[in-house]
């Protein structure tokens, strides 16, 4: 008699037979977690188990966190409240529950948390227990008030820089020629007339300098390309040993309008760090529009700096903001000695 067996190849039969259970996974990776402190309570909100992440940003012991009611770790005035009562009981009624505040870890530090509170059900709808979920923010608040206090120096900065290049770049034209105009020949007016004129349309074009500088029209009249290549041609005239590349893809680039500006100033803003600060005689700038997100990437060759000591300034705390305002991501590579890029990626709707 011959028995008759799957066609399942040697290799794959083992990998079937090693597969661990996927519970057994699941619970390997959330007890390895350390940035979540993940607790199954009872009924009464008493912890049964936690894992790593809520030992280390608790500071418990695997022993003495187990046991600890739920409100011990809110403060004072949430359990004066009920809160953890409180959420509890929603929890119940609707299944789930979230929460911002503070948590208390052991010894009464306090920290900025965000807590889920899940109902574990049995079949007949009844709470057998709960699934606590907290993640400490704290980190997240304090970056967000270091990255407003750098763009709000930024602002400063750039509103002393508006101030100066009015009096001194406008006003010294103007003064100028009102100076000439009034010591006018009226039997030969022509030659300070002729020169006036040439005071004033040099504060006129200064101010059309400056006002591009705050606000591009370029943008909303030729797209962020041509904006790109136009402020390139304005570095060469100024750094002529400095080479400056730009690509597009695709060359005619459909994004919103405030979308294009705000990536105007990203580059804008990177260009006058690697001027300013890098030393670099090759730049590249690379956009392009991808399904569902667009990327900008910049590289100088300058002469970088270690990201783990470098205090990053206001520069890079402004192309960071920027690229928040639209659910975006930065990335600053850079060593010293080999240069730096900046490559920021914001999602878009697919058109």
């Amino acid at each position: 008699m011959t028995s008759s067996s799957a066609s399942i190849p040697h290799e794959k039969k083992e990998a079937i037979c090693y597969l661990p259970d996927s519970s057994t996974v699941y619970y390997s990776i959330i007890n390895e977690m350390e940035d979540h402190a993940v607790m199954i309570l009872d009924p009464n909100g008493a912890v049964r188990q936690a894992n790593k992440g809520a030992e280390m940003i608790f500071g418990y012991t695997k022993e003495e966190i187990t046991g600890k009611l739920m409100r011990n770790f809110y403060t004072p005035d949430d359990r004066i409240s009920n809160v953890p009562n409180e959420l509890m009981a929603e929890a119940i009624q609707n299944g789930k529950v979230y929460h911002a505040g503070w948590c208390v870890q052991k010894g009464g530090r306090l920290f900025r948390c965000r807590t889920t509170l899940v109902s574990l059900r049995e079949m007949t709808d009844e709470t057998i227990g709960f699934a606590l979920v907290i993640q400490n923010i704290s980190w997240q608040q304090q970056q967000v008030v270091a990255s407003q206090k750098a763009i709000n120096d930024n602002k400063e900065k750039e509103n002393k820089t508006i101030a100066y290049a009015f009096y001194y770049r406008v006003g010294n034209a103007i003064g100028a020629a009102l100076s000439l105009l009034q010591n006018i020949d009226p039997k030969n007016p022509q030659p300070v007339v002729n020169e006036s004129e040439r005071h004033l349309k040099r504060a006129l074009a200064e101010i059309k300098n400056i006002s591009d500088d705050i606000y591009p029209e370029s943008v909303f009249r030729d797209g962020l390309p041509a904006t790109i290549r136009e402020e390139i041609k304005k570095i060469k005239n100024r750094h002529e040993n400095m080479r400056v590349r730009f690509t597009c893809l695709p060359k005619k680039l459909k994004v919103e309008t405030e979308l294009q500006l705000a990536l105007f100033r990203i580059v804008k803003e990177q260009l006058n760090n690697i001027q300013q600060h890098a030393g670099a005689g090759s730049v590249n700038i690379h956009l392009q529009r991808h399904k569902k997100k667009i990327v900008l990437a910049i590289l100088d060759n300058g002469k970088g700096f270690d990201p783990s000591v470098a205090n990053r300034g206001t520069g890079f705390q402004k192309i960071l903001h920027l690229a928040m305002l639209y659910n975006g991501t930065t990335q600053f590579t850079s060593s010293e000695g080999k240069g730096c890029r900046v490559e920021v990626s914001i999602p878009i709707e697919q058109a």
